[in-house]
C-alpha cells in the first residue's frame, strides 16, 4: 500500500485527538529571553506604532510583538481558525497526506511530520477589526501596495519534529532587494518553550538577501538555503547557534519577520497542540510561490462546478443512466473513452496474430509488449513477471494447478474466509486433489480478516496462504504485507487476490512482499480479462500446463513476448485497452494529483492518480456512514467506524431491519434508480457475521466517477424503504 506511509498513517491517526486542548502551564513573560529582552521584542507598554516596527524589521528581519491581537478581534480571529482547521482536519481524517507543499492540497499542507498548515480566507477574520493593526504595520514595512497573500493556521501535534531551516523566497537579482513577503504569525494559545516557538536568525535577512558580493562567495546560495535541507542552518551563513532567537509569546502575542530571514518551526515536546495563526502579505507583482508550489484540493473529482474539471462525462456508459445512481462498482466498472478507443483500434488496425511480417501482425506486437509494460508499471513489477489471461478466476485455476504440483500429502494451505470464492475455491479444489488440509483464517465481528489468528494456523508444513487484498463483499481491506510476511518466514506461497481492491488503491507487489497478486481491468475502467503478477523466480521454476508447440520461457523478443503461462491467443484487444486503462490512472495524477504531465515515471503519476482518487473515496465514505447511521433499522455491515476509513474501500454491504436484502435491492433500483445488488457476491462469511449466506446482503459499491449526490441518493433511498 504505497499511499499508506507509516508517516502517513501517523498523521492521520493525529487527527482524532481533541483539536482543542489548551495548555494548562501559565505563560510568564520572563521566559522570553534568559537575560534580557531584545531590542525587537515589543511588550505591551512598548512603542509599536507601524513606523517603529518598521524600522525594526528593517534592522533585525523581525519583530515580536506581545498583543498584536486583542479583545473581541482576538477571540473572533482564534474561533474562526479554530473552526475551520477542525472542520477540514475532520474532513480530512485518513486521507494518506505527504509531506512538503509539493505534495499538498490547497485544505491542508502536511509541513513537516505532525505539523499541518490549513489556509483560510482573509474576509472570515475580519470581524471586530482583528486585521486592521496586521495590515497597517504590513503597510508600513511593504509599503501602500502590499496584498495579502496567504492566511491560516499552523497547528503542530504534540511529538512533531523541529523543520529545517530555511527562507521564504527566493531572490533572483544580483542587486541588493528588500522584503518582498511579510509573515506574521500570531499565538492562538500561550507558546511557551516546550511547545517548540518558531525559532530564528535575526539579521540573517541581510545574508540571504542576496546581495552581490554573497553571491561571489556562494554563487548558487539563494537556491540552496529557500528550502528546507538537513545542512541549512546558522553556520552556512558564517552565524553562530547562539545567535537563534526563541519566539515565546502570550495569546495574541505576534511574531513578524521577512521572507529573508531563516527561520523554523520548533519541535513541540510538550503535551498538547501548538495553535499558531498565519498571515503573509506581499508586495504587488511579486510571486511568492515557495509557500504552496502546487495547488490540489480535497475537491470532489466529478463536481459540478464549471472551474472544475470532471471525469464523470469520460464514461460514455454512464450517460446511459441517467438521473439515477449506478454503484455497482464491486460488480464491474464503466469504461473510459480512451478504452473504447484503444479496443476500437485494436480490432481495426491488429485483426492479426504475432509473428508476421506485416504491420498489423508487428501492432499486434506492440500491442503486447506496450500492455505488459503498463501492467508492470501497476504492479510495480518487471514486464516478464506479467501473465494475462480471459479473467482473474482462470488465471487462479491454472496457478493453483502449476503450485500443487509442488505440495505432497501432509502438507496444508492456508485460505481466507473473506474471500471471493475465486480465490478460495481453486485452492481448495486443487488441495483436495493433492491430499492437503484446508486451514481457514476466520472473520472477525467486524467484517475483518483475523490476521492475529494466521500465525497459529501456518507451520512448516504449510505450502501456501492465500487471501484477498479487499473483501468485494464488505469492502474490508486486509494487511495483506503482513499476511505474506508470515507466510515467506514459514517458507510458503503467498498469493492475494486484488480484484477488488484494484480500482481504490495502487498495489506495489514489493511493499506487499507477495508471490503473486491477480487483478481483472474490467474492475478498474478498462476491458475483460485478467492480469496475474508472478515472482519471476517461481514463474520460471514451476511447470504449468501447456500445449506441445509453445514456448516454454517468459516474455522475451525471441517469443514475441508471450509467457508459457499464457494458453492460445490472447485477446489482443483487451490486451490494448488494458494499456488504456492503465494511462487513463496516470492522467488523473497530471490533472488531480498535482503533477505536471512531462518528465514523471507512469508509475509516479499513478501514484498521485490513485492519490486524488483515495481523497475522493474518502469524502464518499465518510459521507456515506455518517447518513447511514441516521437511518433507522440500517445496519453497514463491516467498518463503519469514522475513524477507520483507511481499513475499508467505498463498498458497503447492508441489511435493514425488517426488510429482506431482495425485496431492498429490488426498491432501491425499481423504486428510486438506486443500481445495486445483493447476494453473497461469491462469498460464505454471512453467516459470521448473523446472516444468511444464500441471501447476503445488499451491496452498493461506489467508485471515484461516483459523486456526493450519488451518496445522498442512496441514503434517502434507503431510508424510504420499508
Amino acid at each position: 500500500m504505497a499511499l499508506r506511509t507509516t508517516l502517513q498513517n501517523a498523521a492521520s491517526r493525529g487527527f482524532r485527538r481533541s483539536l482543542y486542548v489548551r495548555r494548562a502551564a501559565p505563560f510568564s513573560a520572563n521566559a522570553v529571553a534568559e537575560e534580557a529582552t531584545p531590542p525587537y521584542v515589543l511588550l505591551p507598554q512598548d512603542d509599536a506604532s507601524p513606523a517603529r516596527v518598521a524600522s525594526l524589521l528593517d534592522a533585525h528581519g523581525l519583530v515580536v510583538i506581545h498583543d498584536l491581537v486583542r479583545g473581541d478581534a482576538l477571540e473572533h480571529f482564534s474561533s474562526s481558525l479554530r473552526e475551520h482547521t477542525s472542520e477540514v482536519l475532520a474532513a480530512c481524517e485518513g486521507v494518506p497526506l505527504g509531506v512538503g507543499s509539493a505534495r499538498s492540497f490547497e485544505e491542508v499542507v502536511l509541513r513537516s511530520p505532525g505539523r499541518y498548515d490549513v489556509p483560510h480566507d482573509f474576509a472570515a477574520l475580519e470581524k471586530h477589526g482583528a486585521l486592521d493593526r496586521v495590515e497597517a504595520l504590513a503597510r508600513a514595512a511593504l509599503g501602500d501596495d502590499c496584498e495579502r497573500a496567504f492566511c491560516g493556521t499552523v497547528l503542530a501535534r504534540p511529538g512533531s519534529p523541529a523543520q529545517e531551516w530555511h527562507a521564504d523566497s527566493l531572490h533572483e537579482s544580483e542587486a541588493e532587494r528588500p522584503a518582498q513577503l511579510l509573515n506574521v504569525l500570531v499565538a492562538l494559545d500561550d507558546i511557551a518553550v516546550p511547545m517548540g516557538p518558531t525559532e530564528l536568525l535575526p539579521g540573517s535577512h541581510q545574508r540571504t538577501n542576496h546581495r552581490a558580493e554573497a553571491r561571489r562567495h556562494r554563487p548558487r546560495f539563494d537556491e540552496a538555503i529557500v528550502y528546507q535541507h538537513a545542512s541549512h542552518g546558522p553556520a552556512l551563513l558564517g552565524m553562530d547557534e547562539g545567535a537563534v532567537f526563541r519566539a515565546v509569546v502570550p495569546r495574541g502575542g505576534g511574531v513578524i519577520f521577512d521572507d529573508r530571514i531563516l527561520h523554523r518551526g520548533g519541535a513541540n515536546a510538550s503535551a498538547d497542540d501548538r495553535w499558531v495563526g498565519y498571515l503573509s502579505y506581499l508586495r504587488r507583482g511579486f510571486s511568492a510561490d515557495t509557500h504552496f508550489e502546487a495547488f490540489r484540493r480535497l475537491r470532489d473529482l466529478v463536481a459540478a462546478a464549471p472551474d472544475v474539471p470532471t471525469v464523470r462525462a469520460e464514461f460514455p456508459g454512464l450517460a446511459a443512466v441517467g438521473e439515477n445512481a449506478l454503484l455497482d462498482g464491486a460488480s464491474g466498472s464503466q469504461v473510459h473513452a480512451s478504452v473504447l478507443d484503444a479496443v476500437r483500434e485494436a480490432l481495426v488496425f491488429a485483426a492479426a496474430n504475432l509473428g508476421g511480417a506485416y504491420p498489423s501482425s508487428a501492432k499486434v506486437l506492440d500491442t503486447v509488449v506496450a500492455a505488459r509494460a503498463a501492467a508492470a508499471d501497476l504492479f510495480g513489477c518487471e514486464p516478464a513477471e506479467v501473465v494475462f489471461g480471459n479473467n482473474a478466476t482462470s488465471l487462479v485455476l491454472r496457478a493453483s494447478r502449476a503450485l500443487a504440483r509442488t505440495w505432497d500429502a501432509g502438507d496444508n494451505i492456508v485460505l481466507s474466509s473473506l474471500d471471493h470464492d475465486c480465490n478460495a475455491g481453486p485452492w481448495a479444489w486443487a488441495a483436495r486433489d493433492a491430499g492437503v488440509r484446508v486451514r481457514w483464517i476466520p472473520v472477525k465481528g467486524d467484517g475483518c480478516l483475523d490476521v492475529d489468528a494466521l500465525e497459529a494456523l501456518v507451520d512448516a508444513r504449510t505450502r501456501l496462504v492465500a487471501c484477498g487484498y479487499a473483501s468485494n463483499g464488505l469492502g474490508s481491506v486486509t494487511d495483506v504485507s503482513r499476511v505474506c510476511g508470515v507466510a515467506r518466514r514459514a517458507g510458503a506461497v503467498s498469493f492475494v487476490d486484488a480484484v477488488h481492491y484494484a480500482p481504490h488503491g495502487l498495489v506495489d507487489v514489493a511493499l506487499v512482499g507477495c508471490d503473486f497478486l491477480v487483478l481483472s481491468p474490467y474492475k478498474f475502467f478498462g476491458p475483460h480479462c485478467g492480469a496475474l503478477f508472478g515472482r519471476r523466480e517461481l514463474l520460471e521454476a514451476l511447470e504449468p500446463a501447456k500445449l506441445r508447440v509453445a514456448d516454454g520461457g517468459l516474455p522475451s523478443d525471441a517469443n514475441c513476448h508471450m509467457s508459457k503461462w499464457e494458453v492460445g491467443t490472447q485477446n489482443f484487444e483487451a490486451l490494448a485497452g488494458t494499456t488504456a486503462a492503465v494511462d487513463y490512472l496516470a492522467s488523473l495524477g497530471d490533472r488531480f494529483g498535482g503533477l505536471a504531465a512531462g518528465g514523471r515515471t507512469r508509475r509516479e503519476r499513478l501514484v498521485a492518480g490513485f492519490g486524488a482518487i483515495a481523497r475522493h473515496e474518502h469524502v464518499l465514505k465518510r459521507r456515506f456512514l455518517a447518513g447511514a447511521a441516521k437511518v433507522p433499522g440500517l445496519v453497514v455491515h463491516g467498518v463503519a467506524d469514522l475513524g477507520r476509513l483507511d481499513e475499508r474501500t467505498c463498498t458497503f454491504a447492508v441489511t435493514k431491519a425488517g426488510v429482506d436484502p431482495e425485496r431492498l435491492t429490488a426498491a432501491l433500483v425499481d423504486d428510486h434508480g438506486v443500481y445495486c445488488t445483493y447476494g453473497n457476491h461469491y462469498c460464505t462469511f454471512w453467516d459470521d457475521l448473523g446472516l444468511d449466506n444464500a441471501t447476503g446482503a445488499t451491496r452498493l459499491g461506489f467508485l471515484h466517477y461516483n459523486t456526493a449526490g450519488d451518496v445522498d441518493k442512496a441514503l434517502a433511498a434507503l431510508a424510504a424503504v420499508e
